[in-house]
């Protein structure tokens, strides 16, 4: 089933903003915070657009939210190690959902890239997708690290019945871990 329980193929269509095939709706509007935490303070916050869209399927599930975050070829410079801290505004500007997404690149080489994804699914069988978090990030010819082109976002249209049954998984590539620039 297309939709069923958002894995494989599906996920990483969502992900990479692979859907144009798709009916969808686009919403004007939604915005996101984004910050680092690390060493006891914070880079300054930034506000930025967050283009969403709403994809409509023939399945009794509804679809989620997909959002894309362009840095329209500027980067967001990061620390080594830290959390980035993401939180998704309605166009009503209530938050709706906070990422809060732990990484340590200290061992990244220069003129590399690579990627981190947060998911968060339900704990049930089949589990199912309700939030993803996807970023870019390279390292520089002089060791500076850089959220880099895009993040891209997966979020539910409504706040999941059992919220104590939720898994958090973070995913990176891992053999080879880092990729030249």
């Amino acid at each position: 089933e297309l939709i069923g329980p958002f894995v494989g193929s599906f996920q990483e269509s969502l992900l990479s903003g692979r859907m144009s095939n798709i009916p969808s709706i686009n919403f004007d509007g939604f915005t996101i915070d984004l910050v680092v935490n690390y060493k006891g303070t914070s880079t300054p916050h930034v506000n930025l657009p967050c283009d969403t869209y709403y994809y409509k399927f023939d399945s009794a599930q509804p679809s989620p939210y997909v959002g894309t975050i362009d840095f329209n070829d500027k980067r967001f410079r990061i620390p080594s190690k830290g959390i980035i801290q993401v939180t998704i505004f309605n166009p009503s500007k209530t938050p709706i959902k906070t990422f809060l997404v732990k990484y340590d690149i200290k061992d990244m080489p220069p003129k590399t890239k690579t990627f981190l994804r947060q998911t968060i699914r339900s704990n049930m069988n089949p589990p199912i997708l309700h939030y993803a978090i996807h970023f870019r990030i390279i390292c520089t010819e002089n060791k500076k690290y850089y959220l880099n082109k895009h993040i891209r976002l997966v979020f539910s249209h409504r706040v999941p019945d059992d919220t104590n049954n939720l898994k958090i998984e973070y995913n990176y590539p891992e053999n080879p871990k880092y990729y030249p620039l």
